[in-house]
């Protein structure tokens, strides 16, 4: 009996002494499902890039070449980055290439911000005519998508 409750004390132990990797919990806004639907239902799937603390790695640089060619070509697509700010506040930055049936096609960037308590509590939407890079916050040598020529 007392091999098996030391088993156990050692298995207790030896899980609660894993690092606890924080990820940031943003959901989807109303805005980002309105244009979801508006992109149907064939758009392409270039991911979702989680940056959690610590542990983030360039997982948005591979969303963002996916989108670019998706705009590209002019056929709808969507991807996510969700990451924290230097406060620890979460923060989703959703991507929609939706095609206009004229042939062209719009990259939308829906950025909320609603966790961070001094920013505005509704998301940002911007709509591009072509997606650019931008270094990323924290990790060295990364770029991170952005919307360019937006209106």
């Amino acid at each position: 009996m007392g091999g098996v409750v030391v088993g156990v004390v050692l298995l207790l132990g030896a899980a609660c002494s894993e690092t606890v990797v924080r990820r940031p919990n943003v959901p989807a806004s109303p805005k980002v499902g309105e244009l979801l639907h508006a992109a149907g239902d064939g758009a392409n799937d270039c991911g979702e890039a989680v940056e959690s603390k610590p542990g983030a790695t360039c997982d948005v640089h591979t969303i963002g070449e996916c989108l670019a060619a998706a705009l590209h070509d002019c056929r709808p697509a969507h991807g996510t980055r969700s990451f924290f700010t230097a406060e620890s506040d979460g923060v989703r930055v959703d991507y929609i290439v939706i095609p206009d049936g004229k042939g062209s096609c719009t990259l939308n960037v829906v950025e909320d911000r609603s966790a961070d308590p001094l920013a505005p509590r509704a998301p940002t939407t911007k709509s591009c005519k072509a997606l650019g890079w931008r270094p990323h916050e924290t990790l060295a040598g990364c770029e991170v998508p952005a919307g360019d020529k937006c209106g």
